[in-house]
């Protein structure tokens, strides 16, 4: 009875198995052939600027040229999902260096196109492999659900290291901007001296495109705004408004970043302390075992060695 029960139920599974992985193959037919039924948008449809960005989505993704109705049909799904996560996700993907255009929505839904290809690659491969669907359904399923967070995991885990090397030479560059200003220089003229001291440093590239942005008319105001919203870092953010209200209200800029960059060494010797505090209390029990062990290596010859002198 128990095995009769249990082969049906490896049956139904077969079945169920089989019947998504039919969707799934009928969902990838369908973008194929809407390649070949739907013209793409032309310059008419969607603008001079909107054109030029899909034509290099199009150059620079293999997977965005084939299934790009696909791929609005998925990104207007996504566009429904929170506008805060959409947003950090679209900072997450500019920190991580990724240069493509792309939309946060149009980024999810290309790499879930990724995800089916990569589900039904496994799906054939362990397949191949174990002469067993039910084996090879269960490790695409596995793949297939994985893929997509590991995706974002490690757009997330880019984004913070490039955060991370650019809080660490921030004080300096703020120093050395402050120091020319105090020398005499014009904010620009001390943010290019940093920019030709950082040049191959994500700062210096940052503040690079701080001087483009005013040199194409941007107000100063609007190029460390936009600076700030696309790290959405807390220091760059304090930096800046602590600029514009020192603007408004006449206080020398050489002042400003010098409290500044004061205020950032401060919260890094308080980081530094917190983290060696939490160290410290995570050590402990490590430690505990370390020293068990170590009593145990001690104790045991004097406590099994009788036991094994008498037997």
């Amino acid at each position: 009875m128990i095995v009769l029960f249990a082969m049906t139920d490896v049956h139904s599974l077969a079945f169920y198995g089989s019947a998504t992985l039919g969707v799934a193959v009928a969902a990838l037919a369908g973008g194929v052939l809407g390649l070949f039924s739907r013209p793409r948008l032309g310059l008419a449809d969607v603008g001079v600027f909107e054109f030029q960005r899909r034509a290099l989505l199009r150059e620079g993704s293999s997977l965005y040229r084939w299934f790009e109705h696909s791929v609005d049909w998925l990104a207007a799904h996504y566009r429904q999902e929170k506008p805060e996560s959409l947003a950090i996700l679209k900072r997450n993907i500019y920190l991580a260096g990724i240069r493509l255009p792309w939309k946060p929505e149009e980024y999810l839904a290309v790499k879930f196109v990724e995800t089916i290809a990569v589900a039904l690659g496994t799906l054939l491969f362990v397949w191949a492999l174990s002469l067993s669907f039910l084996t090879a359904f269960l490790c695409a399923l596995v793949v297939g659900f994985a893929y997509l967070p590991l995706v974002k995991r490690q757009v997330r885990t880019k984004a913070e290291l490039y955060l991370h090397t650019l809080r660490r030479r921030l004080p300096f560059v703020i120093d050395l901007t402050a120091l020319t200003m105090e020398a005499g220089a014009s904010f620009l003229e001390s943010i290019t001296i940093a920019v030709k001291e950082n040049e191959n440093h994500p700062i210096g590239k940052q503040f690079a495109e701080v001087l483009r942005d005013i040199s194409t008319g941007r107000t100063r105001r609007e190029a460390l705004e936009a600076l700030q919203e696309r790290l959405g870092d807390e220091n760059i953010t304090e930096i800046v408004t602590a600029i514009i209200k020192g603007e408004e209200l006449g206080t020398p800029l050489s002042k400003i970043l010098r409290s500044q960059v004061d205020q950032i060494r401060l919260k890094r010797s308080q980081w530094a302390e917190k983290a060696a505090a939490e160290a410290q209390v995570n050590i402990v029990f490590p430690g505990m075992i370390v020293m068990i062990s170590c009593l145990i290596i001690v104790v045991a010859p004097f406590v099994l060695g009788p036991i094994f002198m008498r037997n």
